[in-house]
């Protein structure tokens, strides 16, 4: 399991949330459509967190996420 399927709360895919767009996507494009998703605050402090990149697919995304979960410090009772 990589880490950023493991930094995604049970529920909804990355593919489901962004199923609808057309790739590539700059990261503010990202949030928009994850708010519209209605995804939870911790899977949106992830996205909030890659890079400024115009990406092209989502295992690129995937790629982006998986380094930003092993490299964020979580804060306890967060």
């Amino acid at each position: 399991m990589t880490a950023a399927r493991r930094s995604v709360p049970a529920g909804p895919t990355w593919a489901a949330v962004f199923d609808d767009l057309e790739w590539p996507l700059e990261r503010w494009q990202l949030l928009v459509a994850a708010d519209g998703y209605g995804v939870s605050p911790h899977v949106r402090d992830l996205l909030a967190q890659v890079p400024e990149h115009r990406y092209a697919s989502l295992a690129e995304l995937e790629r982006a996420l998986g380094v930003v979960a092993t490299t964020t410090t979580r804060i306890p009772g967060r």
